[in-house]
């Protein structure tokens, strides 16, 4: 497993000590998965994106969309159509479930970084998230 990946699913769980773990399985379950012959390595991220709220899924997807392994939270806000407030607390939301990580380029504002794993991960989501949305119109 990828560590990135493993840390991720790690700090989920980490973060739900109260659940149990057939509530854990189950969440994780959920989640939909890709056929790993026709994504090699996809699945890796899918335990901790299914410990992601509704909103963070979609602010994950959205970094696919971005193509842009370092952005700023208004860059989520801007895709999600949401305040730019709301697209900060989303990115420190990614940050603490450690799918991405928060730095300061001495600016005073935040800014994200998302490594490729992850970036590809994302793109994959959309794709999938979109082509869900079609068969269901």
């Amino acid at each position: 497993m990828e560590p990135l990946a493993l840390r991720a699913t790690g700090t989920a769980l980490a973060d739900r000590p109260n659940w149990d773990i057939e509530l854990i399985t189950a969440q994780a379950k959920s989640s939909v998965t890709f056929p790993t012959s026709k994504h090699p390595r996809s699945g890796i991220f899918d335990a901790a994106y299914a410990f992601l709220t509704t909103e963070e899924q979609r602010a994950l997807r959205v970094l696919g969309v971005l193509r842009e392994s370092d952005f700023a939270p208004w860059m989520i806000a801007v895709a999600l159509g949401i305040t730019e407030e709301n697209g900060g607390r989303l990115a420190s939301r990614l940050a603490d479930a450690g799918l991405i990580e928060r730095y300061n380029p001495g600016s005073g504002t935040p800014w994200y970084r998302a490594e490729e794993p992850v970036l590809d991960y994302a793109r994959l989501r959309a794709t999938a998230e979109d082509t869900a949305s079609d068969q269901t119109l």
